[in-house]
């Protein structure tokens, strides 16, 4: 029979985890988690809990009281959608602490094991990732994060974000492509990246091109790979410019003809005399209006 210390390690190797990096995960000595590996010492039962949401497996699989590991339940998936929403906003505000005090393993372990706890992959988008990317903006602004904090809990969650397509459906996919960018120069990528993500789990094949893409290679892109839809994100004012300049390009193109164009991000928000003076198919505010408005223009 696999003692308690086995089931442990096991589940360490399998997610490749040194006992360093469970040690900083739970909170505890590397030594500890050496001493409970060779069952030496056994945990109190908050330990056994915080194991337990670790690993996503049941205690009773720890205590050895069933063989699998898969008998995680979904404590989420009997939650009505106003009980959800209060869980998304713990989730985010939970998520943005763990990032804010470096602790990425716990942050990325949380959107994990939320996912595997009956909550949809699509709500993280709007409701944890771009309410987390927005308040940290707003902290920058008001000078209560650095640029390197803001980076850095941008690339920790663009690593959550690879981990969500685990979680997505291929059997939804329909004949629509769209391809994303951020408007050149644009440091802020990630929400481009996120609307690619969202448009993908409604059934779109989308294309992420990230920023900083020649006006030649954009166009050769859309092309080559016959996307129906751009969608381009600009969050800062200071590019507007560089927005219409690369919108005025691409419809000077004759190969683009069909090609239908939907604009969004923060800095284009609240100002419609900037939108009448675009080129362009639609203005999405937030997620779920690009969506819409794409499928109107995209039958």
């Amino acid at each position: 029979m696999r003692t308690f210390g086995m089931r442990i390690k096991e589940l360490r190797n399998d997610m490749n985890l040194n006992q360093t990096q469970l040690a900083n995960l739970m909170g505890i000595a590397q030594t500890t988690i050496a001493n409970y590996e060779n069952d030496k010492r056994f945990p109190n039962q908050e330990t056994l809990v915080a194991f337990s949401n670790i690993f996503n497996t049941s205690v009773d699989y720890l205590l050895g009281r069933f063989d699998s590991s898969d008998g995680f339940h979904q404590k989420y998936a009997s939650l009505n959608a106003s009980q959800k929403n209060r869980v998304y906003s713990e989730i985010a505000d939970q998520y943005l602490d763990y990032l804010l005090k470096h602790q990425k393993y716990k942050a990325l372990y949380l959107i994990a094991n939320s996912l595997n706890e009956g909550l949809e992959a699509k709500d993280f988008y709007l409701k944890v990732f771009r309410k987390v990317l927005w308040q940290v903006g707003e902290m920058w602004e008001r000078n209560e994060v650095t640029i390197a904090q803001e980076h850095y809990i941008s690339n920790i969650t663009q690593i959550a974000l690879s981990n969500m397509f685990l979680h997505f459906d291929d059997s939804k996919k329909n004949h629509k492509v769209a391809i994303s960018i951020a408007v050149n120069g644009d440091p802020h990528t990630l929400g481009a990246r996120m609307i690619s993500d969202y448009f993908e789990l409604e059934g779109w094949n989308t294309y992420h091109l990230g920023g900083n893409l020649p006006i030649d290679q954009l166009i050769n892109s859309i092309v080559t790979l016959k996307s129906d839809l751009l969608i381009i994100s600009v969050t800062m004012p200071y590019y507007i410019n560089t927005l219409e300049n690369t919108i005025y390009a691409l419809r000077k193109d004759k190969r683009l003809d069909k090609l239908k164009i939907i604009v969004g991000g923060k800095a284009l928000d609240n100002h419609e005399e900037i939108l009448n003076t675009l080129e362009i198919d639609g203005y999405g505010k937030d997620f779920d209006e690009a969506i819409k408005i794409a499928n109107l223009l995209i039958q």
